[in-house]
Parts: C-alpha cells; structure tokens; sequence
C-alpha cells in the first residue's frame, strides 16, 4: 500500500473558508426569516391572521436561493477586498429577495403573503449576513485562520502600500516584506 502523501494544510483552506462562510449564509438567512417572522406579529397588530410560509421554504428553498445568488457574485472567494464583498453581497440579496417573492408568488405561498415581512426579511438578512461574515472576518484575522499566501512582485513601494491595503483591509493575507 502506498503511503498518502503529506498535505500541507493551507491545501484545504481553498475549500473549508467558502464551506464555512456558506454554513454562515445559511445561519443568517434563518436568523432573518424567524426574525422577520417575529416583528411582523409585533408590528402588525391590526391583523390577527398567522402568517406562515411553509417549512421546506424556509429551511430550503429560500436560503438555498441566496446561496447561489452570493455564490455566483464570487462573495466565497478568499481574496477579494472588503468593500468589493459588501457590495457583492448587497446585490445578491436584492436578487435573491426578489427571486423569493416571484418564488413564493408562483408557488402559491404568497396568497397570505405580508409586504411587512418582505421589508423586515430583506433588512435583517442584508444586516445578518454582513454582521456575521464581518465577525467572522475579524476573527480570522485575530486569529490568523485561513491564510492566504501571496507574492508580491513590484518596487519596493508599491509592494509596502500593496501590503499596508491588505493588512487594513479584512481580507486573510499576512505578510512580510
């Protein structure tokens, strides 16, 4: 039997970090719903009526499209600026609301649907998802989790005000001159 060849661990962060920012997503986009859920009974109180949207909608389908809204806008990519991410993730939230209310319009979900709870969600997963990827950030950054290594190749200033962005910057790369 041939023995396994030994892997450097840094080998495995290009697949861990977006696994563990998708899991993140996922966190926040139920944080939002149940919170959305909740305001909406307290602030509606005009209306008696329970709203409710199907369980395999709000575990599934719902996360599910914001999910693939913040994954094909690259925001699980490791090396990406702060500022490019908030607003990647920005526009993938408003695509994946409006794709869920389409999605909850022609599934028939909508029929008890409350504008009050489309405007809380939108909010809350917009706030959730920044408030948790920007905690978690900082935690990888303190920490020194999931590093990047990069080479700079240029002047020697240009390779110092490179470096300075970055270690401003929440992006995971470390480095030394």
């Amino acid at each position: 039997m041939k023995p396994v060849p030994h892997v450097r661990q840094e080998q495995y962060h290009r697949y861990l970090l977006p696994v563990f920012f998708v899991l993140l997503d996922y966190i926040a986009i139920l944080l939002a719903e149940e919170a959305a859920f909740g305001l909406r009974e307290v602030l509606d109180l005009l209306e008696h009526g329970k709203y409710a949207i199907a369980s395999s909608y709000v575990y599934i389908w719902i996360p599910l499209l914001f999910i693939l809204f913040l994954g094909h806008s690259r925001t699980y990519k490791q090396m990406q600026p702060i500022l490019e991410t908030v607003r990647e993730i920005f526009y993938s939230v408003v695509y994946g609301l409006i794709t869920c209310i389409l999605l909850l319009y022609f599934a028939q979900e909508s029929l008890s649907a409350s504008r009050l709870y489309v405007v809380l969600f939108g909010v809350l997963v917009l706030f959730n998802i920044y408030v948790l990827r920007y905690a978690a950030r900082k935690l990888m950054k303190v920490y020194n989790l999931f590093p990047e290594p990069i080479i700079l190749i240029g002047g020697q200033k240009t390779a110092e005000a490179v470096l300075r962005y970055f270690e401003n910057d929440l992006a995971e790369c470390k480095g030394d001159l």
